[in-house]
């Protein structure tokens, strides 16, 4: 399942959302139960809104706006279950910002370029194997938005702002997402350069691993 927008507390803002009625939104954790109750045995939910962290780990963000994932829901023990894999757009204290050249937020651009073979042997083995899986997108994804936010927004909101793709699994994280046609399988193709100099290791949050694999392939 894939959802891309606001959201107000508890609800998914659908495009005919009625500010002044809280239940015209789609119910996060109603969302949830449809997904957990899908029978097949690997469920995705990817969640791509402003602040769509706190959805997993329910962290307090003191000034996020009003349109906003609330905390919780998918991080509580009773909504986590063996195959079931949530990526959000963002961690908690963060937005999630949009491609306005193209129309399409980061998060989906890559997402959509990524399962389409980008994120094929991705990462510390950089092998692809014509199968994309879940591990390698996530690098991928946070790698490609993480530095197409700092090249793009930056300049343009003057902060030190960030967005990196999270995830939250129960199970292990080695499922095969997309099997490529052989016709497109191919090595794999960077994402957009944050510019010279610029060591995301002094980024406040950043793994070591993604510093790894960034440092690796600039």
């Amino acid at each position: 399942v894939f959802f891309t927008g606001h959201g107000k507390g508890k609800y998914l803002l659908p495009y005919d959302f009625e500010p002044d009625f809280d239940y015209s939104g789609l119910k996060l954790s109603d969302m949830v139960q449809l997904i957990k109750n899908a029978g097949a045995g690997k469920k995705f939910f990817f969640l791509d809104a402003c602040h769509s962290g706190r959805a997993i780990d329910g962290r307090f963000v003191k000034d996020a706006k009003d349109y906003t994932i609330d905390q919780t829901v998918l991080g509580k023990k009773e909504n986590q279950e063996e195959g079931f894999f949530t990526i959000t757009s963002s961690r908690a204290e963060e937005n999630s910002y949009v491609d306005e050249a193209e129309n399409i937020s980061y998060f989906t651009k890559y997402l959509v370029r990524g399962l389409k073979g980008e994120a094929d042997g991705f990462g510390r083995n950089n092998q692809p194997n014509c199968i994309v899986e879940l591990p390698e997108l996530h690098e991928y994804l946070e790698t490609s938005v993480s530095a197409a936010v700092i090249k793009d927004i930056r300049p343009k909101v003057k902060e030190n702002v960030t967005q990196r793709p999270d995830i939250l699994a129960t199970g292990s994280l080695n499922v095969a997402l997309v099997q490529l046609e052989k016709s497109k399988c191919k090595e794999i193709e960077p994402g957009p350069s944050p510019g010279p100099g610029l060591m995301l290791e002094n980024l406040p949050g950043m793994s070591k691993e993604f510093n790894q694999t960034w440092n690796q392939a600039n």
